[in-house]
């Protein structure tokens, strides 16, 4: 037997008990795990510090994207609010505008309950709208009106200078007992101010009512961008101050064939009613600039009667209307043109304006007709004789206006045709010709006769009212 030396068997032995194992528990399955050596715990380790730090920089990034998405949506919000305002601000202001009454003061929301000094809380309410030529007689029978009663309110409404008979449109209250729902009063309303109250108890009698309107002094200016309709429409302003400026100035400015870049300043009045603006009043002044002019009229009582004068106080009205038709464009002008059917160059001795089939053709003057028949190259025509030294033609139409023919006395602004392309003609149009002294002329170039100008001894007053007016018009500016 070997004896080893002192202390190694010792040593042997606690060597022997660290390779010890580990034995699972019954049903217990023992996983090994891989220990990594040295350099590759340290490789490991990289590799995790690097994932952390990778992470940790997209969550960062997550986060700063998410504040950024944030305040960009907000910021975002903001602008369209902005500039939905800045889009909406002209209609919103328009529409304040349209809703404020005299000095600017928002008008009063109308009490519905109370009107024409009744309150309609008492009464039973029923409303109608007249027809074209509704009798009074006729109109109370419907409401079953006693024949005595209509009678006496017959008698009545000839003291009182009252309506027999009624104008189509307008608003009719009948007002009744609530219990027995029999009639007690009917309200004719005549105008937006006047109106007529029928008492229909015993005693029967009528009470003729007028209110009183306010009047303001108003100013508007407007740069035709594609049509003078349009461009009243799209300033807010009311639709009845075209036909005041057509009846200004229709016999020097073509209305309906502006350009772009035209302009025009206007005075005028406005009428209120409990703060309600309820009509347009005078059309004191208009200043409007076209194919380069400069025209001014002023609204002046001459002889009883109120014109429409220039400048220098003479009438801008003349005896002829610039245009045959409205609402339509100029399609050949006066002058030498290639002519579309013929295919040649040839002299047009007229101004055609092409519009829609069946617009209405008015004369331009008062005259008689000449002749009203068809032929070959002018299809179906019209001619006046205005006087010893005018007469047009308006050709192509499409049929004549009821009544028209020779020997016929015609009004200016009459409808005496309707367009049509009968004769030589490639489309719907009018081909407006004019006789000076029976040679064609240019009708646009002339010069037309002009009115009588004011008398001497209006001139004073005509110059104070002008240069007041004058001075409204030229504070108002014409923004581009």
């Amino acid at each position: 037997m070997k004896i080893s030396p002192k202390g190694q068997g010792d040593k042997g032995k606690e060597k022997k008990k660290k390779q010890f194992s580990i034995k699972p528990k019954d049903g217990e399955k023992l996983e090994k795990k891989a220990v990594p050596q040295m350099g590759e715990a340290q490789t490991y380790s990289k590799k995790l510090a690097k994932f952390q730090n990778q992470a940790a920089d997209k969550a960062k990034i997550k986060k700063r994207l998410k504040k950024i998405t944030k305040f960009s949506i907000i910021g975002l919000l903001i602008a369209v609010v902005g500039i939905t305002y800045l889009i909406q601000k002209p209609k919103i202001d328009k529409l304040f505008k349209a809703k404020a009454g005299p000095g600017g003061i928002m008008a009063v929301e109308e009490n519905k309950n109370e009107k024409y000094g009744f309150d309609f809380r008492n009464f039973t309410v029923k409303r109608d709208v007249t027809k074209d030529r509704q009798g009074i007689v006729k109109t109370l029978k419907s409401y079953k009106i006693s024949d005595y009663k209509i009678e006496e309110l017959k008698l009545k409404l000839v003291e009182a200078s009252g309506y027999n008979e009624l104008e189509a449109g307008k608003t009719l209250t009948l007002l009744s007992d609530p219990s027995e729902q029999t009639p007690k009063h009917l309200i004719y309303e005549a105008t937006v101010n006047s109106y007529m109250i029928l008492n229909l108890e015993d005693p029967v009698g009528i009470e003729m009512v007028e209110e009183d309107l306010a009047v303001v002094v108003k100013s508007a200016a407007c740069l035709i961008q594609s049509s003078l309709h349009k461009s009243i429409l799209d300033n807010g302003l009311r639709y009845e101050l075209i036909f005041k400026m057509e009846q200004a100035l229709s016999s020097r400015v073509d209305f309906y064939h502006l350009n772009p870049g035209d302009r025009f300043k206007l005075v005028y009045e406005e009428k209120y009613l409990d703060n309600k603006l309820v009509g347009i009043g005078n059309l004191l002044g208009i200043y409007f600039q076209t194919n380069g002019e400069d025209i001014y009229g002023f609204q002046f009582e001459n002889e009883g009667k109120e014109v429409y004068v220039d400048d220098s106080g003479r009438p801008l009205k003349t005896s002829f209307i610039l245009a045959p038709v409205k609402y339509a464009r100029i399609s050949s002008y006066f002058g030498n043109r290639y002519h579309p059917v013929l295919k040649k160059s040839k002299a047009h001795k007229g101004t055609d304006y092409a519009a829609p089939e069946g617009t209405p053709i008015i004369a331009v003057a008062d005259g008689i007709v000449l002749n009203a028949q068809f032929s070959q190259y002018n299809g179906n025509y019209v001619k006046l004789k205005h006087n010893d030294t005018y007469k047009t033609q308006y050709l192509h139409m499409s049929k004549f206006a009821e009544g028209i023919k020779p020997g016929t006395a015609v009004k200016q602004g009459q409808t005496i045709g309707y367009v049509g392309s009968t004769g030589l003609s490639t489309g719907p149009h009018v081909c407006f010709r004019f006789w000076k002294n029976d040679v064609q002329v240019d009708h646009l170039k002339e010069r037309l006769p002009q009115a009588e100008a004011l008398g001497v001894e209006h001139i004073p007053d005509f110059v104070t009212h002008r240069d007041s007016v004058l001075a409204l018009l030229e504070e108002i500016q014409v923004y581009n």
